[in-house]
């Protein structure tokens, strides 16, 4: 049976709760809270721990693994056995200054275009030595080239001088009819006349170099006529003259032609008509 409670007031009522004599204190939670969180966090170092020292261990074999690997891979690799396959042949002998030594390599300049390359030469011991070896390579060579100008005459010209020749000079030839005759107003006081059909007047010079002369012609006549010159042996030229309108009057006229140098020939005539007589040729 039930206890049976009296309140204060001698009324009877319902059976009290046990009363804890402790209450809880506020600060006991939070302490709670705490050692909680510290059991937590040391089982997650724990766990981190465990898996570092896992991944150590597995890195250790594997060096293991890494070293020990290719020795055993290679056949020639054991006991007793040369470093390398023909290790356990002869080292060459190069020369030095101190004398000769195995397995010494001899230094060796490489000139404009060689290469060095270095290249393991097995000594007695086992233990390679480098060796030089030269690889020639071309190599492109620029020739400067000199133009030069191309060389240039420096013999002096000779000068020419202008010449008058007289129609009547004894060097000249009168081909056929034609004459000398006086003449008071004429240059040199004469000229030779009848010049036509087969009659010829030829005026020889000589000429001291080649080129492009000036002749100038001086004639007498009444009226027009034709006269052809021809230079030794080219084509004639024909020249249309009217004259001073009297055989003592004098007149002339010019042309261009090209000279050779040493003897030259002009020959005056006029194949049908009569032509003008000549007095003088200047050549300048």
């Amino acid at each position: 049976m039930g206890t049976e409670v009296v309140n204060p007031e001698g009324q009877p009522g319902h059976e009290a709760e046990p009363v804890d004599a402790f209450p809880d204190d506020p600060d006991d939670h939070e302490i709670d809270r705490y050692r909680g969180f510290r059991r937590a966090r040391t089982s997650r170092l724990g766990t981190r721990e465990r898996w570092l020292l896992v991944a150590s261990l597995l890195g250790a074999a594997l060096v293991l693994l890494i070293g020990v690997g290719p020795r055993s891979a290679v056949p020639w690799q054991q006991k007793g056995a040369p470093a390398w396959p023909g290790a356990d042949q002869p080292a060459e002998l190069t020369t030095s200054p101190g004398g000769v030594q195995p397995g010494t390599p001899t230094p060796v300049a490489p000139s404009p275009g060689t290469s060095a390359t270095p290249t393991p030469t097995p000594s007695p011991g086992g233990t390679p030595s480098p060796t030089v070896s030269t690889t020639i390579r071309p190599t492109a060579t620029v020739t400067p080239v000199v133009t030069r100008a191309a060389p240039t005459s420096t013999r002096p010209t000779q000068p020419f001088t202008p010449m008058l020749i007289q129609a009547e000079d004894p060097r000249n030839e009168l081909r056929g009819g034609a004459q000398v005759v006086a003449c008071g107003r004429c240059d040199a006081g004469a000229r030779v006349r009848y010049i036509g059909g087969p009659n010829q007047l030829v005026v020889r010079a000589t000429m001291p170099v080649a080129g492009v002369r000036t002749v100038t012609v001086t004639y007498e006549s009444d009226g027009r006529r034709s006269l052809l010159i021809r230079v030794n042996n080219a084509a004639p030229m024909v020249h249309w003259v009217s004259g001073g309108g009297d055989w003592e009057i004098p007149a002339t006229f010019s042309f261009s032609t090209y000279l050779p140098a040493g003897p030259v020939e002009l020959t005056f005539y006029q194949e049908a008509d009569p032509a003008p007589d000549v007095d003088s040729v200047a050549i300048g």
